[in-house]
């Protein structure tokens, strides 16, 4: 799937479901925390329009934006990092091992960064409960839940990841990591 066949959520559902490495589970966390960010930036806009003002909830939009757009390309990298390494696999020969063993740091980190920005998101939604307005809290308790998701799944790709890779200096680091964020979902 490339870039430009992306262009609607049918597009990606379709591409998710076909027999290919790519894309896979990173990316679906990836766009269910970016789903739950912009959860997140609607309930915000939606109780700022109403004329509750608030600078925490500007503040938390704003937040909430950010983190969207960091998980929209994380979900690229993801793919691209997934299509690359069964590719490298599929090769077998020349740079093809030293390629994979130079790739396994970043293929392992960007699933710990969906996870670490997914939950990001979920502790954002979480201070909004009490500041959205009644009437949208029910679409920010779905943010909540939708983060917790995407980011215990992107916390179990790192895990089963680990479990494959050498021992390395950079992987007790993504280890660390990973038990931080295994702690903040509680």
């Amino acid at each position: 799937m490339t870039k430009e066949q992306n262009n609607s959520p049918e597009d990606f559902l379709a591409a998710l479901a076909e027999p290919s490495p790519s894309p896979a589970a990173g990316s679906a966390a990836a766009y269910a925390a970016a789903m739950a960010a912009a959860l997140v930036v609607k309930v915000c806009r939606i109780t700022l329009a109403k004329n509750q003002a608030s600078v925490a909830l500007v503040d938390l939009s704003q937040a909430a934006a950010a983190r969207q757009g960091d998980l929209t390309r994380l979900a690229e990298e993801d793919r691209t990092a997934v299509a690359a390494h069964f590719q490298l696999r599929k090769d077998k020969g020349g740079n093809a091992e030293r390629l994979l063993a130079e790739m396994r740091p970043r293929f392992t980190l960007i699933p710990l960064e969906i996870g670490e920005k997914a939950a990001a998101v979920g502790e954002l939604a979480a201070e909004a409960r009490e500041l959205v307005w009644s009437g949208v809290r029910d679409d920010n308790v779905a943010a909540v839940l939708l983060a917790a998701a995407a980011a215990r799944a992107a916390a179990g790709l790192v895990r089963a990841n680990l479990r494959f890779l050498p021992e390395a200096p950079w992987k007790r680091d993504v280890a660390g990591r990973l038990a931080v964020l295994v702690d903040r979902l509680g």
